[in-house]
């Protein structure tokens, strides 16, 4: 049997998500709750809500689906279906029509709308001369990428690579998120894109939910170097028990809050049967 690395023994996983990189350097003290010690974690509605978009749009993409309305339903159904539990927090401002703010019932009135919203911008995208690229003769939709950045294994998943009118790559990620991100998930993407398929993306842009359009195009600049020096430096982070709270807007909807050293624990670098002891 090989041997673990070290990474994997910490993780369960020998590769970084950029979804867990980026965890790590908001707040790597939630990185090691969530995902070192695994503490039982207070799930927040957008999380489903987010699943069900995506998997609503990925239907309709690959033509399984025509509806936006049924799409969205059995997306709906089929995400809460595989919870264990059901969410507790709600994101957003509560309002007179959702005074409980962006909970189960904002979502049962409104996910249908955000589909509807997203067709009409496909629509629009296709009749101004946009396509999908295609890889091994299928649509880019949920293309599957793994690849090393240096000594890191990184994997995902990048939604969608489309082709503009003048026959530029352009990779799309979904947000369901009130801000556009400023991350470097694109150029990532890009670099994951060019080492599974040859293929060069010079662009990237996210698909705002919220919005029903895309941001910008971002030229994609970000030097192999410079994100394989981002992803080592995490790893070496996480390898070492470098574990830090970062105290900000996000506490509000962090799931993993009532384990954090700020809010009254004792510092993170316990194991879980230490935590759970406590209570």
């Amino acid at each position: 049997m090989p041997e673990l690395s070290v990474l994997e023994d910490l993780t369960g996983r020998d590769y970084l998500s950029f979804s867990s990189l980026s965890t790590y350097s908001d707040c790597s003290e939630r990185f090691y709750l969530e995902r070192v010690a695994s503490v039982p974690q207070e799930q927040g509605w957008w999380l489903p809500a987010g699943t069900a978009l995506h998997t609503a749009t990925e239907w309709l993409d690959e033509g399984t689906y025509l509806s936006a309305e049924l799409a969205w339903a059995d997306a709906w159904r089929d995400t809460l279906a595989r919870l264990d539990t059901m969410p507790t927090k709600a994101a957003g401002r509560a309002t007179k029509e959702f005074p409980n703010k962006e909970d189960k019932d904002y979502w049962d009135a409104k996910g249908t709308g955000f589909i509807e919203e997203y067709l009409k911008w496909r629509t629009l995208k296709f009749e101004a001369g946009w396509s999908w690229l295609e890889i091994d003769g299928k649509p880019a939709i949920e293309v599957p990428v793994e690849a090393m950045l240096g000594t890191t294994k990184v994997k995902g998943f990048i939604d969608r690579v489309m082709v503009s009118p003048d026959g530029e790559v352009v990779v799309m990620d979904l947000k369901s998120s009130q801000r556009e991100p400023t991350s470097i998930q694109l150029d990532v993407y890009r670099y994951l894109l060019a080492e599974n398929y040859g293929i060069t993306a010079s662009q990237g842009t996210y698909y705002l939910f919220r919005k029903g359009s895309t941001g910008d195009l971002k030229n994609l600049t970000v030097s192999n170097q410079w994100l394989q020096h981002y992803f080592s430096t995490a790893v070496r982070g996480i390898e070492a028990g470098v574990f830090l709270p970062n105290v900000g807007m996000l506490c509000g909807t962090c799931g993993v809050r009532e384990f954090c050293s700020v809010f009254g624990h004792p510092p993170a670098l316990h194991s879980l049967q230490d935590i759970t002891d406590e209570q």
